[in-house]
């Protein structure tokens, strides 16, 4: 053995071993994860050469490896090197992830990364999600937000955020969810007379899903229209009452809230 071996280009799941040797023989690397502990199949190259380079590959991200540099030449001699050791890149990670100003129809999502080129954002009104977006990271630890769009009011939403390293590998993040604001719906719309009052005064009720204004615009067909609205308190029971109705005239209502 001349020199070496040493490793090189480490990454989260792959790594090169080098080394020379005075004479041409083939290449080969015993490699494991515990100390003289190794793997059945050999990283193995027949070339005889005497600059000896092969990469270590399906490799876990972040986990020591014990390893020997082992050769044979063409008159059948053997050599190995001393058991050496390395220590794969960390798989890139997310955290402080976190859903703020929730709309009818989108959110923004913030979250922190490290050690990724890439983070892959998954959402839907399911875990099958079906809606993605991406964001360009730098693998330093670094913070970004992102806008989810075209989202459905008053909805569910499960995402994900999935992490991608240099060599293109894809992490599993952690599954949370979020629900939009609900936009208000008008239901069982009533119109009645006021006892006490004459017939050209009407109350109008209504009930919406959610706290909400309550206001009516109403007016005779063809006409110019009026708005009449009761205070300022969201509620999910409304009740305007509008007066001074003309007699035997056909009005339009609109309900708002």
């Amino acid at each position: 053995l001349v020199s070496g071996p040493q490793v090189v280009d480490i990454k989260t799941r792959s790594a090169r071993i080098q080394w020379s040797t005075d004479r041409v023989s083939d290449t080969k690397v015993a490699y494991g994860t515990s100390s003289n502990n190794y793997q059945a199949a050999q990283a193995y190259q027949a070339a005889q050469v005497t600059s000896h380079s092969i990469e270590l590959s399906n490799l876990q991200p972040g986990t020591t490896y014990y390893y020997r540099a082992r050769w044979t030449d063409d008159d059948g001699n053997t050599g190995q090197s001393a058991e050496l050791q390395f220590k794969t890149q960390p798989a890139p990670i997310v955290s402080d992830a976190a859903i703020s100003n929730i709309n009818l129809n989108s959110a923004t999502l913030g979250f922190t990364t490290q050690a990724a080129t890439r983070a892959k954002i998954y959402y839907g009104t399911s875990t099958a999600f079906g809606s993605l977006t991406t964001v360009n990271t730098s693998t330093d630890l670094s913070s970004y937000t992102t806008q989810l769009t075209d989202l459905a009011d008053g909805t569910k939403y499960f995402y994900r955020i999935n992490t991608v390293d240099s060599s293109g590998y894809e992490y599993d993040g952690s599954v949370a969810s979020f629900t939009t604001i609900a936009r208000p719906r008008i239901s069982n719309l009533r119109f009645q007379t006021v006892e006490g009052e004459p017939s050209s005064t009407q109350k109008i009720t209504w009930t919406t899903n959610v706290p909400a204004s309550s206001e009516v615009v109403f007016g005779p067909v063809g006409l110019p229209q009026a708005t009449v609205s009761e205070g300022g308190e969201l509620r999910t029971e409304h009740e305007v009452t509008v007066r001074e109705l003309l007699d035997d005239t056909t009005y339009s209502l609109i309900a708002r809230s």
